[in-house]
């Protein structure tokens, strides 16, 4: 193994066909409902998928401030955090609390009618500064 494979690698950016090296979920298209949400496990992540047609989204279900689980409460469409009274929009944006930035996003790509969702590259918040910038994540793609 070269050195710029071994660099590519072990900074979990990207394969050489664009995708993330690492843990994943492939489900069908189906199994998402239009214009509905679904939450996966991708190793040790909660991920929610959002669909809008063929256009997807992956959103880490972990709060960027202590990184307890969030929830997502329809009647006032937006994420809950218990622990210390974080509050998401449904675009994953802080609107209060202690968290200092959006909800992380996941890789997600969708290939005929399959969809693979890659574990999410987090920050930690302590060190988020440090890091930004430096970080591979996931983005909200138009597919198909």
């Amino acid at each position: 193994m070269g050195l710029a494979t071994l660099t590519a690698t072990a900074a979990g950016c990207r394969r050489h066909d664009g995708r993330p090296d690492g843990p994943h979920v492939t489900l069908r298209l189906a199994d998402i409902p239009d214009g509905g949400r679904l939450a996966v496990q991708v190793d040790d992540q909660p991920i929610e998928l959002l669909r809008t047609g063929r256009t997807l989204e992956a959103r880490l279900l972990l709060c960027t401030h202590m990184g307890c689980p969030v929830a997502w409460v329809a009647a006032e469409r937006r994420y809950h955090c218990p622990c210390h009274g974080g509050r998401f929009d449904d675009r994953g944006r802080v609107v209060e609390g202690s968290p200092t930035r959006a909800l992380d996003r996941a890789p997600v790509f969708l290939d005929d009618d399959r969809v693979t969702v890659y574990k999410a590259k987090v920050v930690k918040p302590s060190t988020a500064a440090f890091h930004q910038g430096a970080v591979c994540d996931g983005d909200s793609r138009r597919l198909g």
